[in-house]
């Protein structure tokens, strides 16, 4: 009998790759397709020249061999031009996509690209692309052994981008590591360049500030600061911190402190306000 309730863990349905980045399903077929095409097309491309393959071998079957780790060793930058691809266009998919949805580690990015393009690291879905040079040396596909598969695929995986993210890893080797490495820096950078949607708008300034900004702008400091307030019609507010102020700026700043700090004050949160200000998510970004 099953005791799991209807509503456990386990009799929930798993959330798709789409829905966990926040995105349609749509978008992600998308994304998928395109990586494919670009890499089909490339692949189909790969040419193993007289100078590439040792063409002296006794018999079709060793040709076949050498042409086999010649064309894998041709793949194996191509699938990792495809991971690279993959992330990036989900990486920006997700930015387009994202609302105030919480963010997406940029790990989690990396393995959906690895997980979708490894399949193609194995022989039912790359052995297509090593038709085009064993036809090109006179051979086909009788003249493929297991001992040719074995060459093909030792080859494809040989320090491949699969590494850590394949169960288990294929290797241990430090070179495994640049793929993942490089993956993080591209998405962090996606990341940064992109606007940051969370920032607030810039706060409006109010009649009387933009009075005073107007002010501002012609580069007067001190006393002349003051008078051209003056002249402008504005006064010292009578509330808060300016309470118990002078009736003039310039009555205030010739009275001195505390009057002096307040109309510097002023004068800065006036500028910074006009200025707006940048998002703490992005400057924490640009700084990492």
């Amino acid at each position: 009998m099953n005791r799991r309730g209807k509503h456990s863990p386990s009799a929930l349905p798993k959330a798709s790759p789409a829905a966990r980045f926040g995105i349609s399903d749509d978008a992600l077929a998308e994304i998928e397709e395109t990586v494919y095409q670009h890499l089909d097309h490339k692949a189909l491309r790969i040419e193993c020249t007289s100078s590439d393959v040792d063409r002296s071998s006794p018999t079709r079957a060793l040709l076949a061999n050498n042409i086999a780790r010649e064309a894998a060793l041709q793949l194996r930058p191509l699938l990792t031009e495809a991971v690279c691809e993959y992330a990036e266009m989900l990486t920006r998919t997700i930015l387009e996509h994202r609302g105030n949805r919480p963010d997406v580690h940029w790990k989690a990015i990396a393995d959906q690209a690895v997980t979708f393009c490894e399949r193609f690291a194995l022989w039912e879905n790359s052995a297509r692309w090593l038709y085009g040079p064993l036809k090109a040396a006179g051979l086909d596909w009788n003249n493929i052994t297991p001992l040719t598969k074995s060459a093909f695929l030792t080859m494809l995986l040989a320090r491949t981008f699969l590494g850590p993210y394949s169960q288990p890893a294929l290797s241990t080797e430090a070179e495994i590591e640049f793929v993942p490495e490089l993956l993080r820096r591209k998405i962090r950078h996606i990341v940064r360049l992109a606007p940051d949607e969370t920032a607030q708008a810039p706060p409006k300034l109010t009649e009387r500030e933009k009075k005073m900004f107007d002010v501002i702008l012609l580069g007067s400091r001190g006393m002349q600061y003051c008078r051209e307030l003056e002249n402008a019609g504005i006064r010292p507010r009578k509330s808060g911190a300016w309470k118990g102020a002078p009736g003039t700026y310039p009555t205030a700043y010739m009275d001195g402190e505390p009057w002096r700090h307040r109309i510097q004050d002023e004068k800065s949160r006036i500028e910074r306000k006009a200025a707006g200000y940048h998002s703490p998510k992005v400057a924490k970004l640009a700084d990492e």
